[in-house]
């Protein structure tokens, strides 16, 4: 029974995974596209007022949520008084937040030397009263790994809400539309998610239920808050003391590293959470786990990260355009960043299921305060001096959950190396051969244009692939071969559908 039942948690755990990279994938092809676009309507003070709304409305969202949606997750018994009772709460919550939002619009504006930024808070904010009717539901289906039907929904909502922000643009209600369609998104969400689970909320309490998820939510809440500080304390102080459009330039920059890595791994941290929460016993068994997707993980960022320092220039004047060149000094930097942020997002799923939820609260307090210090000298120096400061945050956090992680499993540097060393020695090989083709090219074609971006993009692809398949990593073969025995059924699926739809067609 025990073997059957590990076979399903390793099936149902990379069904989940598939559908949230395709989930993922298929965001960022719509917000790439959206986010092109909108560059080229709206100017960067825009996004700069808007990066202020959403950085104010996003910290305290934080807050409603409370950290019980990853309780509902992890808890083995979940009733509908749970249910309730989390959805009152960050209701009530959320109408608390919102009016704090509401009466102090005015302070926001004055903080940040724009007015308008305190009214386009007031209005993003009203997602407060919206997302309760729908978080529930999620973390439910993300409990059972139904993340199938979350992947639809969200493409869906993500194509209305980018569709309405470009329809707002075009008929010229400049940063106003980027404020009002992120009411779609979770007005979507709640419609059809209560549909699908057939969980609609009710404003009942339950004292004991709610006692239950606290426990576990609570150092959850209190690392979310930390982490969100975190990460966007460099947003703050730049806003603060550089002016909105270089907080235009910084969040463009930053966005541009942060959502290849953050769709990669950040969103399958519920379907890992799931996993080792069931083998939590095991440490070998984690141990390999880690090592299979840690490669998996990063078999995709490290080359996006890394190629990024040869394409910056030409990528940013092909889709946003000239106005946006700014962007591209700190954009290189922050994609070194970028290779630390996804060992440590495929490292904290371990942490949580092995409950050290207090324990990765405290590695969180100890990350921000030397980010404090580190952003709190950078912002003299522009915002290329505070993309430095995140790499250095960046290198000491790895540093401390690695050390928390290696305390409890049996995961040691070796195995973080080994699962590593393909993707970065290959991208590190695909660096340099786009760099000598660039060198050798320049005096033929633009340096900054689109056959620039284009042709590099496809020399790096060649030359990070051939040097996968021809030095034959050893780690990297192994996880080929399971995927490919994983996707020969499905191959072989439809072969038989495509052929008896043929031997049909004869018949007829």
């Amino acid at each position: 029974m025990s073997n059957k039942t590990d076979k399903n948690i390793g099936k149902k755990a990379k069904k989940g995974i598939f559908w949230v990279l395709i989930g993922n994938f298929g965001y960022e092809a719509i917000l790439f596209i959206s986010s092109v676009i909108l560059a080229r309507l709206l100017d960067p003070n825009d996004f700069g007022i808007a990066g202020v709304a959403v950085l104010i409305t996003n910290y305290l969202k934080r807050l409603r949520v409370f950290g019980f949606g990853l309780a509902i997750v992890q808890k083995k018994n979940i009733t509908e008084d749970h249910l309730n009772a989390v959805f009152l709460s960050n209701f009530s919550l959320g109408v608390i937040l919102w009016a704090v939002i509401f009466f102090t619009s005015g302070y926001i504006g004055n903080f940040f030397n724009s007015p308008v930024a305190g009214e386009v808070a007031v209005i993003t904010s009203l997602t407060f009263l919206i997302n309760p009717f729908s978080s529930v539901q999620a973390s439910y289906l993300r409990r059972n790994m139904h993340f199938k039907k979350l992947t639809y929904v969200h493409i869906v909502a993500d194509l209305v809400m980018n569709g309405a922000q470009i329809a707002m643009a075009l008929m010229g209600f400049g940063v106003w539309s980027l404020a009002y369609p992120r009411l779609l998104e979770p007005a979507i969400l709640a419609i059809v998610l209560s549909t699908q689970t057939r969980y609609w909320p009710k404003f009942k309490y339950n004292k004991e239920a709610m006692k239950e998820i606290f426990s576990f939510g609570f150092w959850v809440f209190i690392r979310s808050q930390i982490n969100y500080l975190a990460h966007n304390m460099d947003f703050l102080l730049v806003g603060k003391f550089l002016g909105t459009e270089s907080l235009g330039f910084y969040e463009r920059a930053y966005n541009v590293m942060n959502r290849p890595q953050k769709r990669v791994t950040g969103h399958t941290e519920s379907v890992l959470l799931s996993a080792y929460s069931r083998m939590q016993e095991e440490k070998e068994r984690i141990r390999r786990a880690f090592r299979k997707v840690m490669l998996s993980m990063t078999i995709v960022n490290i080359p996006i990260q890394i190629g990024m320092l040869s394409v910056a220039p030409s990528f940013v004047y092909v889709l946003f355009g000239a106005k946006w060149m700014p962007v591209v000094i700190p954009l290189q930097i922050l994609n070194i960043s970028g290779l630390f942020s996804s060992i440590i997002a495929t490292l904290t799923p371990i942490v949580t299921s092995h409950g050290y939820v207090k324990e990765n609260a405290f590695r969180s307090m100890a990350s921000v305060s030397i980010f404090a210090i580190l952003a709190y000298f950078a912002v003299d120096y522009g915002i290329n001096g505070m993309s430095v400061a995140v790499i250095l945050y960046r290198v000491a956090d790895l540093i401390i959950i690695f050390v928390l992680v290696r305390s409890f499993t049996s995961i040691r540097i070796a195995d973080l190396f080994a699962s590593v060393w393909p993707s970065l020695a290959s991208a590190a090989l695909m660096l340099c051969v786009v760099e000598t083709y660039q060198f050798f090219i320049r005096p033929f074609i633009p340096s900054v244009g689109p056959v620039m971006l284009f042709s590099s993009v496809a020399v790096g692809a060649i030359a990070y692939f051939a040097s996968l398949f021809i030095f034959k990593f050893q780690e990297f073969v192994e996880v080929r071969d399971e995927l490919i025995g994983d996707l020969k059924p499905h191959f072989f699926r439809i072969k038989n559908k495509l052929t008896g739809r043929k031997a049909f067609k004869t018949n007829e």
